[in-house]
């Protein structure tokens, strides 16, 4: 995939359960970073959760409510207006099925700005999860931006409240140039 501009960073997976996935040490110099995800967690059940991201600089995850995000889109039969949450902890980036649904959500993540002292790390999201064609779906798109200008060197995911990840779990993250 390099010939098109992307740069492979790597790959974690959701091996082992675990209730959080981190990137560090990304390198700077990309215009932006791309991350495909593919998301499932291990609870049994079939309730919808939201994964969400966080960043820092040096080996530090800023865990302060120091983001902010907006999100549109729909869940079932019901549709989101654009709004924004302000002094946020983390930046919410995509819906996603249990373990009892039989499929995964993916999604596609931009962010941007990570590496450059004058502005904040933004990141912009599309994605959801179709189960049974009208059982459960998900369709959003998400944003939102962590306030502090550092370079961003280290991400960290988690899958929601009191889950951890699906073996089948897997990030995958580029560099564009």
């Amino acid at each position: 995939m390099s010939k098109e501009g992307y740069f492979f960073i790597g790959t974690a997976t959701g091996s082992g359960n675990p209730s959080s996935i981190t990137f560090a040490d990304i390198p700077s110099g990309y215009k932006a970073l791309v991350m495909m995800s593919a998301v499932k967690n291990s609870n049994g059940g079939g309730t919808l959760y939201q994964a969400s991201v966080q960043f820092g600089t040096s080996s530090s995850i800023d865990t302060g409510a120091n983001y902010y995000w907006h999100r549109a889109g729909s869940t079932n039969s019901t549709t989101y207006s654009a709004y924004r949450n302000t002094g946020q902890n983390a930046v919410y980036m995509l819906d996603y099925p249990g373990y009892g649904y039989s499929t995964m959500a993916s999604a596609r993540s931009i962010i941007w700005g990570y590496d450059n002292t004058n502005q904040q790390t933004m990141i912009s999201t599309w994605g959801g999860f179709s189960f049974n064609g009208t059982t459960a779906n998900s369709n959003k798109i998400w944003s939102g931006g962590w306030t502090n200008t550092g370079v961003m060197t280290h991400m960290k995911i988690e899958p929601g409240s009191g889950v951890n990840f699906d073996t089948e779990a897997n990030f995958t993250l580029w560099g564009m140039k």
